[in-house]
Order: structure tokens, then sequence, then C-alpha cells
């Protein structure tokens, strides 16, 4: 499940790189524009999926976060919050190494020209 969520993920910042470029005009030089956009589209996304965790594991199925509390050695100090803060910085790890990942897959190749005296 979580290789399935990476290539989401990877697939999400690509595209949104993408767009970025196409509507900017830049070139590989503006690499930290290309990073900062990628990071603020998987913050939005990551935010929200962890705010749904938290709200799934406290009002929709709490039963669920009974039986993860059971398995985990994290027993007595995991609650909704604290699983979904683990899942926000799982994905915004996950986030960081796709969003460099997908900046040098979107490069362009570059050869170097021969300098005429």
């Amino acid at each position: 499940m979580r290789a399935f969520n990476a290539i989401i993920l990877f697939l999400t910042l690509k595209t949104a790189i993408s767009e970025y470029k196409k509507i900017s005009g830049e070139g590989y030089e503006e690499f930290f524009n290309y990073f900062k956009i990628s990071m603020r589209t998987a913050l939005i996304g990551i935010a929200g999926f962890a705010v749904f965790v938290a709200i799934y594991l406290d009002q929709i199925d709490p039963v669920f976060m009974e039986e993860v509390r059971t398995v985990e050695n994290l027993s007595p100090y995991l609650t909704p919050v604290t699983a979904a803060g683990i899942v926000f910085i799982e994905g915004f790890g996950s986030s960081f190494l796709c969003s460099y990942l997908a900046i040098q897959l979107l490069k362009r190749s570059t050869i170097e020209k021969p300098v005429e005296p």
C-alpha cells in the first residue's frame, strides 16, 4: 500500500511541476521554484489526508483505533491525533524524496557546446 501511495504521490508531483513549467516557461535553473511548487502541492494533499485520518479514527471508526492500539508498541500514547501526525510526517518525508526525483526526471539533458574563440 505504501508503494502504491508513493506512485500516486510521485505522479501528482510530476504533473504539478510539468504544469508549472508550461505556465512559467522556466528552465531547470529554477530548481528551487520547482521544489517549492511540488512541496506546496504535497503539503495540501498530505495535510488533508492527515485530517481525514484523525477524523476517521476518532469519529467514524473508533474500534479500528482500538485495534491499532493493541497491535502497536505506542499503545498508551497513540491517539487519533498522534496517528495522523505520524501519517503526516511519513507523507512529508516521502514527498521530499518524490519531489527531488520528479524534478530530476523532468530536467532536460544538457550537452556541452564547444566554446568558439
